[in-house]
């Protein structure tokens, strides 16, 4: 049979050994206490696989777990308990810093970021669950409140936010330098450059003003109207600040 070459130690060259080193890095910053050291073995362990002739050499550990990683831990363990929880919460829709009293369902980490998916009543279904980022997380609390059986979320890799679900829709006109976007954002593929954008309010009119360079075209004119109202008001603000 043919072993894949896991019968005997890996040989890595110089670039693969800094590859993995670099993504170890960023798993860092969403690890806990606990699961820091696996990572810092892992990493002083990388250099005695190279193969390339020269003396090994030690791998300083990997950066130390962000902030981020301690919020995810004290999530986790408020989902494992079934307790409320209480944090701050800066939202950008709004640009505002709350306080949130959540029941938490799940937490999840994609590409690297944790999410945190939660109702604020008993009674909700999961199409109520709110989701909320673990940056942008901070304070968190668990409280001495029980909460209701949690309610997992099945996510599509796919589309793991619901965005397809969308009521509202708006076609953009991208540049051909903008067609990356295919591979990293919620949008999907109308034909040549005309791509297709769940229209979530303000987090669309964000969208576009962020990439205005690159989107030539905006349909339906009530959000290109939006997108400038938008903008308008940040010049403003920005006029009043000078």
């Amino acid at each position: 049979n043919d072993t894949f070459g896991l019968d005997r130690p890996l040989a890595l060259t110089d670039a693969e050994a800094d590859t993995l080193q670099l993504n170890l890095e960023k798993l860092a910053s969403i690890l806990t206490d606990e699961e820091q050291a696996d990572a810092d073995t892992a990493a002083t362990r990388l250099r005695s696989l190279v193969t390339s002739g020269e003396d090994s050499v030690d791998v300083a550990p990997v950066r130390p777990a962000g902030p981020g990683a301690t919020v995810l831990a004290s999530l986790r363990r408020a989902v494992a308990s079934r307790q409320w929880v209480r944090f701050s919460y800066l939202s950008v829709s709004s640009d505002s810093l709350t306080t949130r009293e959540i029941i938490p369902d799940q937490v999840s980490v994609l590409d690297g970021v944790g999410y945190l998916w939660g109702r604020t009543d008993a009674d909700q279904t999961s199409g109520d669950q709110r989701c909320f980022a673990v940056t942008r997380i901070d304070a968190v609390e668990a409280l001495n409140r029980p909460a209701p059986a949690a309610l997992p979320r099945a996510i599509d890799a796919e589309d793991p936010f619901g965005f397809r679900d969308a009521e509202q829709w708006a076609e953009l006109e991208l540049t051909e330098e903008a067609m990356w976007m295919l591979e990293y954002l919620p949008v999907w593929h109308i034909d040549g450059t005309r791509v297709e954008i769940p229209d979530t309010g303000a987090w669309l009119e964000r969208f576009v003003l962020a990439y205005a360079p690159e989107i030539t075209a905006v349909v339906p004119d009530t959000l290109a109207e939006r997108v400038e109202q938008r903008s308008a008001a940040a010049l403003a603000a920005y006029r009043r600040l000078a």
